[in-house]
Parts: structure tokens; C-alpha cells; sequence
């Protein structure tokens, strides 16, 4: 079974900032495995989809 949640328009960026700003702390003070698995934890978001944004902003911090 998939199941799509739907995101309003309203507070989106707010919300994507906040949880970017709590994965590079994450990554920052954490290795990888960890601040993807707390990020996960504390967000309610599925650990593949941290896992994927945790890449995404380690790469453009190394670029």
C-alpha cells in the first residue's frame, strides 16, 4: 500500500526551511547515519526521503 500525504501551500517553505536548518545541525555535529535517523525521528518523515536531502546538502555544502 502507498500512501501520498499532500502538502498545503501554507507554511510550506517555513517548514521545509525548519527541517533543513535541523539536518545540518544534525550533520554538523553527527555522522550521517545519525542525523538522518534523529532528523527522521524527530519530523515523522520517511528515512529514505532524510536520507536523500541529507545527500543533496552535503553536496551543495562541498560545491
Amino acid at each position: 500500500m502507498l500512501v501520498v500525504h499532500a502538502l498545503t501551500a501554507v507554511g510550506v517553505e517555513t517548514d521545509r526551511a525548519a527541517f533543513d536548518a535541523t539536518l545540518r545541525t544534525l550533520l554538523a555535529a553527527l555522522p550521517l547515519k545519525q542525523a538522518v535517523a534523529l532528523t527522521a525521528e524527530l519530523s515523522g518523515a520517511p528515512r529514505n526521503a532524510v536520507y536523500e536531502r541529507a545527500l543533496a546538502l552535503k553536496s551543495a555544502a562541498e560545491g
